[in-house]
């Protein structure tokens, strides 16, 4: 048996061994002897372009620009995150993350024993929405309506030929009824700093955004969700509640949501009585946001669940 352990990064990341920190603690503090195959999804330059247009006008403002507050986090983190966000919702634009998802997918998970091997999913902010609007969205659901307007843009209609090929892969997401519920099984889905709740992919029913009809498909043979969420990060959401209002009845009993608040440092009922300052706040959000990859309390719980699926197994 093996375990796959697929990574997602969030915005404002460059590295190809974002996940690196965070494995090396996983591996650190597991207990099982079976295989763990850890794969590490990037995507961070499919919006690197058009967001630097974007801040080189800015910039051009410069008298006001120079004057304004919190500048290398607007410069960052916020053009970033609210960039990506709104650069995604065009599906057109959304092609190219699923072009270089889809490559990386189709290469790491060509070979795995579909009766035994377990995947898990490690999302952090930003990429976890990414991830599952490729998985779950119905917006890339394939149709057989001809005037539908997707089949004019040639991105469009690869784009969903590809989330097509990806999800076949996973037990319970293929579009064949004959064959859906074949493929490797999602075990677990662990989110770090996620902001799903501040979206409309799980909770806006009828939607082309809405996740919930592919992601009750998953949850049959039973699916456990961990959310890991930092007290000073301004992006992360609890999603017990959230999530557990998507599920049909008769899959209620087959989930397990639980959120885990990843720190208690001292330090921070001080910040809380000080109100942080207009200095000392985006700081603390900055760091909190990024601390995941680097928590031993997000990998001791990441390591306990993969053991928990072989076992199950």
């Amino acid at each position: 048996m093996t375990n796959h352990v697929l990574f997602v990064h969030g915005v404002n990341e460059n590295d190809p061994n974002y996940a690196q920190d965070l494995i090396s603690l996983i591996n650190a503090r597991s207990i099982t002897h079976e295989k763990i195959h850890n794969i590490s999804l990037k995507w961070y330059d499919t919006t690197k372009e058009q967001e630097k247009t974007v801040l080189t006008e800015l910039q051009a403002s410069k008298s006001v620009w120079d004057g304004m507050w919190f500048k290398n986090l607007r410069e960052h983190d916020l053009l970033q995150f609210v960039g990506d966000a709104a650069l995604y919702l065009s599906q057109h634009i959304a092609a190219d993350a699923i072009s270089a998802l889809h490559e990386e997918m189709a290469k790491e998970l060509s070979n795995y024993d579909e009766k035994n091997d377990a995947l898990h999913i490690v999302a952090h902010s930003w990429g976890s929405v990414i991830l599952f609007d490729i998985l779950f969205a119905a917006r890339w659901d394939k149709t057989d309506c001809n005037c539908d307007r997707r089949n004019n843009d040639e991105k469009i209609v690869n784009a969903i030929n590809q989330v097509d090929e990806i999800r076949s892969k996973f037990w319970g997401l293929g579009a064949d009824e004959k064959t859906k519920y074949t493929g490797i099984k999602i075990g677990s889905i662990s989110t770090m700093g996620s902001p799903i709740a501040f979206y409309s992919l799980i909770v806006a029913s009828n939607s082309s955004h809405d996740i919930s009809q592919n992601l009750n498909s998953i949850v049959r043979d039973g699916l456990v969700w961990q959310n890991f969420i930092h007290r000073g990060d301004l992006i992360a959401c609890p999603l017990e509640k959230l999530l557990s209002d998507i599920f049909k009845e008769e899959n209620q009993d087959c989930i397990k949501v639980k959120d885990f608040l990843t720190n208690n440092s001292l330090s921070e009922p001080i910040l809380n009585m000080l109100n942080l300052t207009k200095y000392t706040s985006p700081l603390v959000a900055g760091n909190a946001h990024s601390s995941y990859w680097k928590s031993e309390f997000v990998a001791q719980k990441i390591a306990e669940l993969t053991v928990a699926c072989t076992e199950i197994k």
